[in-house]
């Protein structure tokens, strides 16, 4: 059963990655394409020239190289740094230049029942019974024919 749940997630995920879909929609499941950004911090280096550095390391954005008991190499802390896009320009594409996908993951979950509805408009219904509207609306239809 779960290699065949396998087999089933990973051709939904390689025919997303092919329509370059993020969401299929479904009425029962919420079907989603997840990509998680990092960052390329040897590109984010130009930002110490295009911000004051002292301005980067006092708000916790940049972390300069150091030692402690051992070396300690940059640190770019990405939810320090991007506020620093506000300031447009070259520094908001410099930011947006060092994003690269880092990993990508197919989410799969069961929506939450949202109570009876009815079976022909999904609309809510106190039983869960065909409203007697939609009823009409379908013999109509069904008398065209």
């Amino acid at each position: 059963m779960q290699k065949r749940q396998n087999e089933i997630q990973m051709i939904l995920y390689d025919q997303m990655v092919r329509d370059d879909a993020t969401m299929i929609p479904h009425p029962t499941y919420t079907v989603e394409l997840k990509k998680t950004l990092a960052y390329d911090p040897s590109k984010l280096n130009a930002l110490r020239e295009l911000v004051d550095p002292a301005e980067l390391e006092s708000s916790g954005a940049f972390i300069p190289a150091h030692q402690d008991t051992v070396d300690v190499p940059d640190k770019w802390n990405m939810t320090k740094v991007k506020p620093f896009s506000k300031y447009g320009g070259d520094v908001k594409a410099t930011i947006e230049d060092s994003a690269y996908v880092s990993a990508t993951r197919l989410s799969i979950k069961k929506k939450p029942m949202k109570g009876p509805s009815c079976p022909l408009c999904d609309k809510p219904s106190a039983t869960g019974a065909v409203h007697q509207e939609c009823a009409d609306r379908e013999q109509a239809a069904a008398d065209r024919e």
